[in-house]
């Protein structure tokens, strides 16, 4: 009996050392339109993203005063709306004529990725749980990102 509860304790032990196993990756895919550069960092621990980094770059010497006054009205809407929301973190920089922003989303966090997704902050594609980075890739790299080697 004892032999019995030893090999089940092993093979419990077993699968649980691999259900939290998982190699360490990160994909960065880029898109540029319109003097904006975004870039998506996607941090997870096998297939399921934990992190998830996106740093946008706006070249403003290619618009205009009204325009960059639009800009920098919506990067402030922007910033007031993701400071409400656990598990997000945003930050902006302005160097001269560019503005840089950058949000960390804990993906871990389900709480954190239904509220992005249902004010339209992050667009996923059925349950906000273990949020897969192949789908994830593949689905970016259809809609014209580029992965980075």
């Amino acid at each position: 009996m004892k032999k019995l509860l030893c090999v089940l304790l092993s093979v419990v032990m077993l699968f649980t050392m691999v259900a939290c196993g998982g190699k360490s990756q990160t994909a960065i895919l880029t898109y540029e339109q319109n003097g904006v550069t975004m870039k998506y960092t996607l941090e997870s621990k096998g297939d399921i993203i934990h992190t998830i980094t996106q740093t946008s770059t706006i070249d403003g010497s290619v618009y205009t005063e009204e325009q960059l006054a639009v800009i920098e009205d919506s990067i402030s809407q922007y910033q007031a709306l993701y400071e409400q929301i656990k598990g997000v973190t945003y930050s902006t920089d302005v160097d001269g004529s560019v503005f840089v922003e950058t949000i960390e989303i804990d993906a871990s966090n389900e709480t954190t990725i239904t509220t992005l997704s249902s004010q339209g902050l992050l667009p996923i594609d059925g349950s906000s749980a273990n949020i897969s980075l192949e789908k994830t890739v593949k689905n970016l790299v259809s809609q014209g990102w580029v992965l980075q080697e």
